[in-house]
């Protein structure tokens, strides 16, 4: 949809406060940056989540840490049933 790859963070943090403030229809803000519906709200969730994760004093770092921990902590307990199986198949 749109003429260029992709919107600067500059763009996209003037379009999340565009949507949030609703001074616009978001027709209009969509036609504006030359997004889908769709872009807009996930660029205006984005810009949520990572202001909520700010206030709560959590970096983008310190979410990563958590959800990366949780993936080698299921793969642990992956690797252990395997082993367990295959101790009882032995």
């Amino acid at each position: 949809m749109r003429a260029r790859e992709q919107l600067t963070n500059e763009e996209k943090v003037a379009l999340a406060l565009d949507v949030l403030k609703r001074a616009r229809p978001l027709n209009e803000i969509c036609a504006y940056y030359q997004v889908s519906h769709t872009t807009a709200h996930n660029i205006r969730n984005t810009f949520l989540e990572g202001g909520r994760r700010a206030l709560a004093g959590e970096s983008a770092t310190d979410h990563r840490l958590r959800n990366l921990e949780t993936v080698v902590a299921r793969n642990a307990a992956m690797i252990e049933k395997a082993r367990d199986e295959h101790a009882a198949d032995s």
